[in-house]
């Protein structure tokens, strides 16, 4: 079992003397005994209980080896040593063979009791490469019980993964994709070609539409752009909107194909708002469309080789639903930024609160009215630009919550014959039909205010999703809106008797029970006794009736909350071991304590009920702890000799001013210039980038893209500056640059976080002593665009 590697990641000898007479002699002697004898002894321990088909992390091992001494040091030490850790090993797998025969799930919850944590956890490959890939997407760095050899890479762990668990691995990074930075740490750190895979993984069904408008989008950028970015910029956008969009819409995409323009729509929204936070101006998403399709436009003209034609389409169609909003539809920075200095018209108002929440007022002490008045006058005074403003507000959700909350039935009854615009009777035999079903309420376990909610949502949703069809034939569409009601009436258990006399004595045709089906999957409306029609990030909106303050909130939308955290446990040692070598060694042991079969055995139908209750729920990933980053092993420890030098050469490459970096992006490509210095690399995984963040100054759990393409004029800078620390550390004499990389830079060392900055410790070599001619001081570094300070012990 030579081949295998254990890991231990803190050592503890602790000895107890009668008087402290000859302590530090004692000490010296426990100490040259351990490292003669023990790690011997525990490999030869471990690896005879080993086996590559498993992994077995202890938080914790103590073993007690009595009084010794000093004299039999170097026998009885190691003797004690070897039988109590043999008999630890083989009592607990013992007992961890009991829970398999249980089949005990080897997928630990670590929010368990604390006995549970100090259990063997037996994990597979696979559990082990989860775990590490939940570190890495987190905080850009592995566990420190990560096995980093020759053939280890991230990347060959995630084709492992796709290979061997694609189904935990879509959980776990669904769960991961919830946080934007981890997105953009897997886009940063995997070729296109992992990330293509993952695609199809994450979303079968419509990763082929998805790749077909990236690679489209793409073409288009490549021959007549219609961003400013670069085509490497646009592709790591593209990829951030498709991947968050699956993310947020996992549940109704895993189940249909959505319609391409529907999807094109969602992606390009995605790139304009890449957090998703912000609401989508229409008017931008207009503008947005019409650079496409201009650039789509001038390509055809001049080449037909690119098939661009279905791109075109969709890009028309969209551009005719959302239509250039009117003049007087102003973009709500513009608003804002205007509060205090222009007049506000009600139609500025009306829109300002839709999308915020809140009035605003001029200054003046014209009188105050409320939200509900104001939007009363535009319907009289202003319907059509009123009715422009609803169709391309509604469609967000959060907005649609808000305006059903916020105004009364009376009022968005009215707003439906502008919406609508039927000449014909249908609209007012709708309108009572509404009103009978708004009053059909207090149904089973749903609340009154719950029930009016998922009514006008089904309303609305169709009414803004489906404007060129009421256009064409609202009698028609009106029909279909009264089937989706029945169809939910249904579903919520409702009295049939009372269906009927509401809506009519209709019946729902399979076809249409389908495509009701599809309408809902589609818009995320999911029909349940507690109905749920957004998403829970969006909290209830609670109604006011009146804001007498300017800019006093209507609304009280609390913070998106994050996932629970979950209590850090430290993370524990790594011992391989074969459990097929227990039974002959069993014998030798006298258990302290028996193990009760029979209580195993009872214990078997609870742990049986507890899975079958676990298996129903929707609580499917693995659950691992919160990782963080307090203490790193490094490879260019080394750089610290660099600082007093960094200001200037920032300076001299146009990537700080003022002593503060310019952007993210300078700020990324100076980490990346470090790693030059010290390696010339221009491609380096961000796990070995961690002194490098701290350095510029950068958060350490921010994503750094994989490498960048170094100009000449850097590497000429890079070079000026190692060449001037070899002139002024005069004893280096002629040392070549090479050299000095090799010896001095690319040094190993410890980073320690600290409560004031971090401890960076480095190991003397003997070539070390000529750092006592060094004419600059390295043993604490403050950079001015960092406040941290890094204190080296070298």
């Amino acid at each position: 079992m030579g081949d295998q590697k254990h890991i231990i990641n803190k050592q503890v000898l602790e000895i107890r003397l009668n008087d402290k007479k000859d302590a530090h002699l004692i000490q010296d002697a426990f100490s040259r005994a351990y490292w003669n004898h023990i790690p011997t002894v525990i490999e030869r321990i471990i690896d005879k209980y080993s086996s590559n088909a498993e992994i077995i992390k202890i938080d914790k091992l103590e073993i007690d080896i009595g009084g010794i001494s000093v004299d039999k040091l170097n026998s009885d030490f190691p003797q004690k040593v070897e039988k109590l850790l043999e008999e630890f090993i083989i009592v607990q797998l013992h007992e961890k063979s009991l829970g398999d025969e249980l089949d005990f799930t080897t997928h630990k919850d670590y929010s368990n009791t604390e006995q549970d944590k100090n259990n063997f956890q037996i994990r597979s490959d696979v559990d082990n490469n989860l775990e590490i890939l939940n570190h890495f997407l987190i905080t850009g760095s592995f566990p420190w019980w990560c096995r980093k050899d020759s053939e280890f890479t991230i990347q060959r762990l995630v084709e492992d993964l796709l290979e061997k668990s694609s189904l935990r691995l879509k959980s776990l990074l669904f769960n991961l994709f919830l946080k934007p930075n981890t997105i953009k740490r897997f886009i940063y750190q995997f070729p296109e070609k992992i990330i293509i895979k993952t695609l199809h993984v994450l979303e079968p069904i419509n990763a082929p539409l998805l790749l077909e408008l990236m690679d489209g989008l793409l073409k288009i950028q490549s021959i007549h752009p219609f961003v400013g970015d670069s085509e490497i910029v646009l592709k790591e956008k593209l990829w951030n909107s498709i991947l968050k969009y699956i993310t947020d819409n996992q549940h109704t995409l895993t189940t249909s194909q959505i319609d391409d323009i529907q999807l094109t729509k969602q992606i390009i929204s995605q790139l304009i708002i890449p957090s998703g936070n912000e609401i989508l101006n229409p008017k931008d998403l207009f503008h947005f469309l019409s650079k496409i399709s201009e650039s789509i436009k001038i390509i055809i003209t001049k080449n037909q080789t690119y098939n661009l034609t279905k791109l075109d389409s969709n890009i028309k169609i969209l551009l005719n639903k959302v239509k250039e909003p009117e003049n007087t539809i102003n973009n709500i920075s513009d608003i804002y930024t205007q509060i205090n200095s222009e007049a506000r018209t009600q139609l500025e108002i009306f829109i300002y609160f839709l999308q915020t929440g809140k009035l605003i007022y001029n200054n003046d002490n014209t009188e105050r009215q409320s939200i509900q008045l104001i939007a009363e006058d535009l319907l009289d005074k202003t319907p059509d630009k009123t009715r422009d403003i609803l169709l391309n507000f509604l469609e967000d959700k959060l907005i649609r919550k808000r305006f059903i909350n916020q105004f009364s039935d009376d009022f968005i009854v009215r707003t439906l014959k502008i919406l609508i615009s039927s000449t014909n009777n249908s609209i007012d035999e709708f309108i009572q039909t509404i009103s009978k079903v708004l009053s059909f309420n207090t149904l089973n376990n749903i609340f009154n205010s719950t029930f009016r909610e998922n009514i006008w949502n089904i309303i609305l949703i169709y009414i803004t999703k489906n404007q060129q069809l009421l256009i064409a034939n609202n009698t028609d569409e009106i029909e279909s809106i009264s089937h989706i009601l029945i169809y939910y009436l249904n579903q919520i258990n409702a009295d049939k008797v009372i269906i009927n006399e509401i809506l009519g004595n209709k019946t729902i045709s399979k076809k249409q029970e389908k495509n009701i089906k599809q309408f809902l999957l589609v818009n995320d409306l999911e029909i349940t006794t507690e109905w749920h029609n957004d998403s829970e990030e969006i909290q209830n909106i609670e109604k006011t009736d009146v804001i007498s303050n300017s800019e006093k909130p209507i609304t009280t939308i609390e913070s998106i909350n994050e996932n629970q955290t979950i209590k850090d446990k430290s993370v524990p040692s790594e011992i391989i071991i074969n459990k097929s070598n227990i039974d002959n060694t069993i014998k030798q042991i006298t258990a302290t304590e028996s193990i009760d079969e029979n209580q195993a055995l009872k214990d078997k139908s609870v742990f049986e009920n507890a899975v079958t209750k676990g298996s129903n729920s929707n609580k499917s990933a693995d659950i691992y702890p919160q990782p963080k980053v307090d203490s790193e092993h490094i490879n260019n420890a080394g750089l610290a000799l660099l600082w007093p030098f960094l200001v200037m050469f920032f300076e001299r490459l146009n990537l700080v001013k003022d002593r503060k970096f310019i952007s993210a992006e300078s700020k990324y490509r100076a980490i990346h210039l470090l790693q030059y210095l010290a390696t010339e690399q221009e491609e380096t995984p961000e796990n070995d980038l961690l002194f490098n963040k701290i350095l510029c100054g950068t958060d350490i759990y921010e994503s750094i893209p994989l490498g960048f393409n170094i100009t000449e004029n850097e590497i000429e800078e890079c070079n000026a500056l190692l060449q001037s620390v070899i002139d002024n550390w005069t004893v280096l004499k002629n040392t070549s640059i090479h050299a000095l990389r090799t010896t001095f830079l690319q040094k190993e060392g410890i980073l320690n976080k600290q409560t004031n900055g971090w401890k960076l410790y480095i190991e003397r070599t003997t070539i070390d002593v000529l750092l006592d001619r060094l004419p600059w001081s390295i043993s604490m570094i403050l950079l001015p665009w960092s406040n941290e300070m890094i204190y080296v012990e070298w």
